[in-house]
């Protein structure tokens, strides 16, 4: 789902992010022509303003009433946060390849080193394919439902949904989020304990100036901010603010001895979440079309969560290779990474939790969660008198 406003201000971005690679990805072997960069600035400079256009058309469908918007457009600004950040990395080695012109060699060694090495063009157009919103597939649903079995086996089959969706939306939760708090972590506790009071602030600001000055080191370090925006939309500045907190508090524990997985599980309670709605569940009467649209739902929040950690998992590579410029290309470098590592490491325990409806973890409310979507379409539909209970 999008809406108009949203729609024009993706198709333009993709327009832009397609013009600015496309000679990267087709000339393979020379890959930057230095005759060419100053090209590759002026389209950057023309994404930017794409960029920020996107950003506000999918925040707005962050605060819309459709659930299904509000999960699009997170998904959407997380794909759009792992483009911005490819963008940077690509105009950080136009800018390196720029500078290394008057030495023939050496331009070719950076030159063709693999500008958008990070990106391939397939890859790329799965991210943008997100941005410009994927259509649902239905039809084995709606065909799933008009041939329906018999209320007990489609019963049966939402208890596995349910037991499933609790178990790898916590697993993925607990391993990715592991990964981003330890790359907080490796930046140093001096740069965490500074990156808190920058959470939610204009990072732009905090880039300030640099001896390369040039256009396309410029444009790379706009780029990263732009990457930020995105992630910082996913939670806004309030909420990003008050899950510092948690974060800091989880990096407590790690140092400790804990183990991120335990901690994750003492936020959701999996155990005791499941056993609440296989309670629910065990207690309906529904019609069976009822149990496998309510499982069909559950599933696809097991999805939309799986999407959005997979987008999640790229972006933590390539804040790996944020982490190895120069800080005379990036200054402040390390203290940026921790406010990005921050508020990603945060999203993604919190939409989680948003995703199982977990009692104790409330900060992000976006979606209807598994708890509730099994209480709402099911605690209220008693069904036929004369169906069985199983499960």
């Amino acid at each position: 789902m999008r809406t108009p406003d949203y729609q024009v201000a993706a198709e333009q971005y993709a327009r832009g992010v397609r013009t600015l690679f496309a000679p990267f990805i087709a000339e393979a072997a020379t890959r930057a022509v230095p005759g060419s960069l100053s090209e590759t600035a002026d389209r950057a400079e023309q994404l930017l303003i794409a960029s920020d256009e996107l950003t506000h058309a999918a925040t707005a469908n962050l605060a819309m009433p459709e659930p299904a918007l509000r999960e699009a457009a997170a998904t959407q600004l997380l794909a759009k946060a792992l483009t911005d950040l490819d963008i940077s990395l690509l105009l950080l080695e136009a800018a390196q390849a720029e500078a290394a012109v008057s030495s023939t060699s050496a331009a070719e060694q950076v030159t063709r080193s693999g500008i958008g090495h990070t990106l391939a063009g397939e890859q790329l157009e799965a991210q943008l394919a997100v941005l410009l919103g994927e259509k649902r597939l239905t039809a084995a649903t709606e065909q799933a439902v008009r041939a329906a079995p018999d209320p007990a086996t489609a019963r049966f089959d939402l208890l596995q949904a349910v037991d499933d969706a609790v178990l790898q939306i916590t697993a993925r939760a607990s391993k990715t989020g592991q990964v981003a708090l330890a790359g907080l972590l490796g930046l140093g506790m001096s740069n965490v304990v500074q990156a808190t009071g920058l959470v939610g602030q204009n990072i732009a600001a905090v880039l300030g100036q640099t001896q390369r000055v040039t256009r396309l080191y410029g444009l790379f370090r706009s780029f990263v901010a732009k990457a930020h925006d995105s992630l910082l939309a996913l939670l806004g500045p309030s909420i990003a603010q008050l899950a510092t907190r948690q974060v800091l508090s989880w990096l407590n524990e790690l140092q400790n001895g804990a183990l991120f997985g335990t901690i994750v599980e003492r936020l959701y309670e999996p155990t005791k979440l499941t056993a609440a709605v296989r309670a629910i569940i065990a207690q309906s009467q529904a019609e069976a079309t009822s149990y496998l649209a309510v499982a069909e739902r559950v599933r696809s929040l097991d999805e939309q969560f799986s999407k959005q950690i997979d987008l999640a998992d790229r972006l933590l590579r390539g804040l790996r290779w944020l982490n190895a410029v120069p800080a005379a290309a990036l200054p402040q470098g390390r203290l940026i990474l921790a406010v990005i590592y921050t508020v990603l490491s945060a999203y993604v325990v919190l939409t989680g939790a948003d995703a199982v409806d977990a009692r104790h973890t409330r900060l992000l409310d976006r979606t209807p969660g598994i708890r509730r979507v099994v209480t709402e379409l099911l605690a209220a539909q008693p069904g036929p008198e004369s169906t069985s209970s199983a499960g």
